[in-house]
């Protein structure tokens, strides 16, 4: 079983239920969403992402794949299969309690995609400032011991004659405003060393951003061309009902946004976000990592290597 759930923590699940898109088209539409397991709300999520919310790429965080309180469903192939469209599953955690006899209990990140899945691959981030694992804790439901840590799922797309990257994070919650930043900053460190500057990049998730508009990670990804897709939106901007904060975000480089919108719909704890891009011309790119760890060296907290 060890080994099993290292290969989950480490590789991706690529599985695919549609004919993927290859014709020529100028816009798709993203969305993200934190679904908060799904389990017994799966088929008002499925409606949705069928009806008010199609898309042509989904980004879903806290995706339950055989957990106990899931009915042991594979909640990412259930709802790629009802969409006819190919996913990647990446674990972000093994659920400690909510185990069953036959697979471990994961929970994590899903791009569900009608765009071609290049290649895939887990981002797990150095700095891990909660500890969700600990010996100490029971291993009752209550207290979420968990085995992971916080991570991107990165997929490579193929849009008509470019490649598309989309990182789709869950920042961490457990954390202040400088821990998560770190976390962010390790993305825009894999992204320059990863890809050139005139790739579309697409980063979005469930960033955990109490302080709205003033969190660090927002000033970050802003300082290397990153463009929120809700920024002309008019307010009340937020994503959380219960806490009246933005915490789920859609960030574009290189891409044209339009038509961004939340959508409040008392399926889970976050509403989810979606937006239109198209290939941004002639945009000029700034760096990502030089900038980043600007930012971050004034805090004496840059993690090298």
């Amino acid at each position: 079983m060890k080994s099993r759930c290292k290969d989950y923590m480490h590789e991706p699940l690529l599985r695919a239920f549609g004919r993927p898109r290859r014709e020529t088209t100028s816009a798709l539409t993203i969305l993200t969403w934190n679904v908060e397991q799904g389990g017994a709300k799966v088929e008002a999520i499925v409606e949705a992402l069928q009806g008010p919310l199609k898309a042509d790429v989904y980004a879903l965080q806290e995706v339950d794949r055989r957990t106990r309180r899931s009915g042991y469903q594979d909640l990412p192939e259930k709802v790629a299969r009802r969409l006819g469209v190919d996913y990647v599953f990446g674990a972000e955690f093994e659920e400690l309690a909510q185990g069953g006899a036959f697979e471990l209990p994961l929970r994590g990140q899903a791009i569900l995609s009608r765009l071609p899945i290049l290649h895939t691959r887990i981002l797990r981030f150095r700095h891990q400032p909660h500890n969700w694992g600990g010996w100490w804790k029971p291993r009752l439901t209550f207290f979420q011991p968990r085995r992971g840590g916080r991570m991107a799922l990165v997929a490579e797309l193929q849009w008509d004659d470019s490649k598309l990257v989309l990182y789709n994070t869950h920042i961490e919650s457990q954390a202040s405003d400088h821990d998560r930043a770190l976390q962010m900053s390790e993305i825009l460190d894999d992204l320059w060393s990863q890809y050139p500057p005139g790739t579309p990049v697409i980063i979005a998730g469930d960033f955990n951003t109490k302080e709205g508009h003033r969190a660090t990670v927002i000033g970050s990804l802003q300082a290397a061309a990153f463009g929120d897709v809700l920024e002309a939106a008019p307010g009340p901007l937020y994503t959380s009902p219960k806490s009246k904060q933005r915490l789920d975000w859609i960030f574009v480089r290189g891409l044209q946004s339009h038509d961004a919108g939340i959508h409040p719909l008392e399926i889970s704890g976050h509403f989810p976000v979606t937006s239109k891009i198209s290939m941004a011309r002639n945009v000029e790119l700034k760096t990502c990592s030089s900038l980043a760890r600007e930012i971050y060296r004034e805090e004496g907290d840059i993690h090298e290597g």
